[in-house]
This record gives structure tokens, C-alpha cells and sequence, in this order.
């Protein structure tokens, strides 16, 4: 019971620490000094797409209000089943149908791929489909990544959550394990590559920078590409600012209980290290923090308050807190099947299965 105790305050702190230190994307207008057009940074907007139809036409009126210049935008369609590539090639901007996807290459990270091979800016920001951006968004990216002299940084979206299963998982998965274990403002001052934050729903890296850890072509084979190219960039060198996003992106990453399984049971076995011993090591302390906290008066109060301060930080319901034993017990059925999967079965997602295990 202490040792759990001492789990959940540790988290309660980092989360406290978070809170009022965490970097967030937007710049206060009176902080925010525009460079001369003529030597602004020029932006390369990099979207991959599959099966992304019901997303698209919210995505093209946000891409029509972005503020920002020079911006060459890219939408590459992933060999999609659905009605995908004709929205977008109507949308008026460049429109890529994207190639087969190579053996030994998860489809997005191909998708990414050869986005930049088309593309042509001095920055290279890859955002999801189905995130909302708002029209400050790459503005306050560049001057960031200026201010910090950053040559990567990645954000950390607002969460939508409508579903008893975003309320239960999103909050454990997404914002308590980051915010209630890492000082987010110091990431991009530490040198170690596991400590770091990486979100392709909107990462962006200075051209230069990404060419020379490889690119996509050398996290090829990665289920949690984002991850491993941070992991990449701070090898070489290269300070990866994270930042808190939650009045400038929003995203809902899933809009039910399928779509949500089949999601984390890709990623939860890699995020937790990719090998059985740390895998094992990170779900017995969740559980144990998470779960024997709950027997105790104070184990209860510190991880109410900190659930609080992360539905505060990324501007989340806080009802979602009641859905927290809810949670544990399904953070840890999807965790035990993205093992299995991830080891001895095949990985699904939108329609496309990858025969690849982890051997680690």
C-alpha cells in the first residue's frame, strides 16, 4: 500500500509540475513577432490519408484558414477502400496517390515517406487527418520552434472523447502516462533518447535535421514510428521541443470500441518498450499504482486531483474521471492483446494487416 502511495504521489506531482510549466504551442499574440515574409521558414504540411472519408471535409476547411506563408501542403491518399482520393483530388489541393506499400514497411510510415520526397519546405510538419487545426497553429509552431532554436517539435493535442471507451482508455493511455511521469518542458534540455515525447499527430522537424537521422526509411519497419523517429533525432543530437496543444489541435482519435481496440492493440505493446521484461515491468506499476491506490482514503484523493489536473491541462471533461476503474481493467485486456498480437499474431489497422513481430 505506501509503495503504491508513492507511485500515485510521484505522478500527482509530475502532473502538478506539468500544469504550470508545460510549454504550450500557442504564442501570446504580444510575444509573437512575425519575421518578413521573404524569410519566413517555408512549410511543408504532410498528411497521409487512408480511409479518411468521413474526416476529409472538416480537414479541407481547416487547411483553408491556416495563417501562414510561405505553406505547400501535401495529401497523399494510402491506397484507401473508401471514397478517400476522390474528396481529395476535388479538395484543390495537391492530391499524391500513393504507391504500393513495400515489404518490410508498415503503410504509414511509407505513406510519410514519400510525402517527403515530394515535398520541398525547409520544415517538414506531418499532421494526422482526422486533427483539427486551428488557424494559428503552423504560425505558433515556427515561432517555437524559433524561440527554443528546436530543430523538432511535436504536440500534444486536445483530446475529443465521446464514447465510454475514449473516457475510460484516452485519459490513462494519453495524458496520465506522459504528463504524471515526464517534465515536459525539460525534454527537449535532456539528452537520453528514452526520455521524450513524440506525437506524429503533429510533429514537425527542420528539413536538414530529418534527412540526416534517415527519415521514415530508417523507422520503416515501426508501428510507433513517432516514437522511434524521436528517438532517432535526440540519438543525433537534435533538441525535440513538446509542447502542450490543447486550444490549437484537436483530434478524436477514435470514434468507438472497435476502432479504439483495434488501435491500442497496435501500439500498446511497443509504446511499453517492444520487450517482454519492460513490457511486464510497466503494466504490473500501473496496475499496482493505479489500482491498490483506490483501497486507501489518500491513494484515492491524490489520483483524483491529479486525473483533475490533466483534464485541466488538456481542457478534457472532468467526468471522465469516473470512468478511471473502468479503465484500468481495459487498458490492461488491450495491453495483454497487443502483446499477443504483436508477438505471435498479425497487426491490423484500417484494413491492412502486417505480418510483423517484435522479437525483443
Amino acid at each position: 500500500m505506501t509503495l503504491s502511495l508513492v507511485f500515485i504521489a510521484i505522478l500527482f506531482g509530475f502532473s502538478l509540475y506539468n500544469l504550470v510549466t508545460a510549454i504550450r504551442l500557442e504564442v501570446p499574440r504580444k510575444q509573437t513577432v512575425q519575421p518578413l515574409a521573404k524569410l519566413r521558414k517555408r512549410v511543408s504540411l504532410l498528411i497521409p490519408v487512408r480511409n479518411e472519408a468521413q474526416n476529409l471535409p472538416a480537414l479541407v476547411r481547416c487547411l483553408g484558414q491556416i495563417d501562414y506563408s510561405p505553406l505547400e501542403i501535401l495529401i497523399l491518399d494510402d491506397e484507401s477502400t473508401d471514397d478517400s482520393y476522390r474528396i481529395l483530388q476535388s479538395s484543390g489541393y495537391v492530391a499524391l496517390r500513393g504507391r504500393p506499400t513495400p515489404s518490410g514497411w508498415v503503410g504509414k510510415n511509407w505513406a510519410c515517406h514519400q510525402l517527403t520526397e515530394a515535398a520541398t519546405g525547409d520544415l517538414l510538419l506531418f499532421c494526422d487527418a482526422d486533427v483539427t487545426i486551428t488557424p494559428r497553429a503552423v504560425a505558433d509552431t515556427v515561432n517555437r520552434m524559433e524561440e527554443y532554436h528546436a530543430k523538432a517539435l511535436t504536440a500534444l493535442p486536445r483530446q475529443l472523447m465521446q464514447s465510454w471507451s475514449e473516457k475510460a482508455v484516452i485519459p490513462l493511455v494519453m495524458h496520465q502516462s506522459v504528463v504524471g511521469t515526464l517534465p515536459l518542458n525539460l525534454l527537449h534540455r535532456l539528452r537520453s533518447p528514452s526520455l521524450l515525447v513524440c506525437n506524429g499527430q503533429w510533429l514537425c522537424i527542420d528539413r536538414a535535421a530529418y534527412f540526416s537521422v534517415g527519415g521514415h526509411q530508417r523507422v520503416k519497419d515501426s508501428f510507433v514510428e513517432d516514437m522511434a523517429l524521436g528517438r532517432e533525432l535526440k540519438r543525433a543530437g537534435y533538441p525535440l521541443l513538446t509542447v502542450v496543444a490543447a486550444r490549437s489541435l484537436e483530434v478524436r482519435m477514435y470514434k468507438d470500441w472497435p476502432a479504439l481496440k483495434e488501435g491500442f492493440t497496435k501500439n500498446l505493446y511497443p509504446l511499453m518498450g517492444g520487450n517482454l521484461p519492460l513490457f511486464s515491468l510497466c503494466l504490473l506499476l500501473f496496475v499496482y499504482a493505479n489500482g491498490v491506490s483506490l483501497l486507501s482514503l489518500t491513494g484515492f484523493l491524490l489520483l483524483l486531483l491529479n486525473r483533475l489536473i490533466v483534464a485541466r491541462l488538456f481542457r478534457t471533461s472532468a467526468g471522465s474521471v469516473l470512468f478511471h476503474p473502468i479503465g484500468l481493467v481495459t487498458v490492461l485486456y488491450l495491453s495483454i492483446c497487443s502483446l499477443a498480437k504483436t508477438k505471435w499474431g498479425a497487426i491490423s489497422w484500417k484494413g491492412r494487416e502486417t505480418v510483423h513481430r517484435i522479437t525483443k
